[in-house]
Order: C-alpha cells, then structure tokens, then sequence
C-alpha cells in the first residue's frame, strides 16, 4: 500500500497501471470512436498518427508462439517454490513479464509480446499462483516478497540487469515496486 500512495502523489501510478491493463489484453493498442459509417478511426495512442480502419482489418499481430528453452523452479522459503519459463533469444534483452492477479497465471502467450529473435523472455508465476506451489498460499506472500522474488529469479538466473518488465494489470504494479526496489537493476518498464 506504501508503494501506491507513493505512486499516486507522484502522479504515475494509474497511467502505468491502466497501461498494464491495457497491454494484458491486447497487443497492439488502439482507441476507437465510433463513426456514422461502418468504418471507424483509430488513434494510436503515444502518437498523432490516424488511419481508417475497417471492422475485418489485420491489426499489428503478437509475434509466432514459441517453444519455451527452460522450464524451471526456484525454492524462494521454506513453504514457496516458484515456476518459471524462459523464450525468446539466450542471449537476448532479458525480460520479465508479471501476470495479473494476484492469483492469476502466466501462459505462452505472454511471451508473444516479445519479439522472440530480441528478447529473452522470463515468465514468473508469482508466489501462490499458477505453477508456482503451494497454489492458494498467503502465508509468506507479501509485496515485497514478491518483489523479493523478482530479484533472487535475476540473480539465479545469471541476468545483470533485466532489459524492460512488463506487467499486466497487477503485475504492472509489480513491476512498478520492484523497480522503486531495485533501480539499478532494471532498465526499462
């Protein structure tokens, strides 16, 4: 709750969180106002570009699904063991991406936001969630031991730095705490 206070004085938290959301249920973001005519016009946010756009137009697709290089688990206490997948390039632009919920999972197709020749794409099923086991568990399950965690997958996996965290709906507030967390190990949100 400290970090959201901190967040909304500061005026970054509902753009980043909203942003979260946004980007957990699309891959390519738009806004449409509706038109008297059967095509619409699209604003892409960030930008002043507009373009018409029909119903059955080809929007900017995820990239291909992929086969994950590693599946693994990381023992975090005495109670929690995490899951993990990596994609993308071993040697690319570490990335982490943080499922909503609390609660919710991971699936392949997070991955997908990432483009998978420049990315090395980490999923984490967070602390009670997902693969990650015991499944349902509060106990020892706090923000900041799931921003804890965050950091132990960093340096377990060998990753100096991770490139860019991307959240989903919770997992943009995340992403947000471990970066307040942990400044000098992230690069981007």
């Amino acid at each position: 709750m400290q970090v959201c206070t901190y967040l909304l004085r500061k005026g970054i938290f509902a753009t980043v969180f909203i942003w979260g959301i946004l980007m957990s249920q699309v891959a390519y973001i738009q806004t449409f106002t509706v038109q008297p005519n059967p095509r619409q016009r699209a604003t892409i946010l960030g930008s002043s570009v507009t373009e018409e756009v029909s119903k059955d137009s080809n929007l900017r697709t995820l990239y291909p699904a992929q086969t994950p290089l590693n599946n693994g688990t990381l023992k975090v206490d005495g109670i929690h063991t995490l899951f993990y997948q990596e994609y993308g390039n071993p040697n690319g632009i570490p990335a982490l991406f943080l499922h909503g919920g609390p609660g919710a999972s991971c699936f392949p197709r997070h991955a997908q936001f990432f483009n998978p020749d420049v990315y090395r794409v980490v999923l984490l099923d967070q602390r009670g969630s997902g693969r990650s086991t015991p499944r349902g568990e509060v106990q020892n399950n706090t923000l900041l031991h799931l921003v804890n965690d965050c950091e132990t997958l960093r340096l377990s996996l060998s990753i100096e730095k991770w490139g860019i965290l991307l959240g989903g709906s919770w997992g943009s507030t995340l992403a947000i705490a471990y970066a307040q967390e942990y400044p000098s190990n992230v690069q981007s949100l």
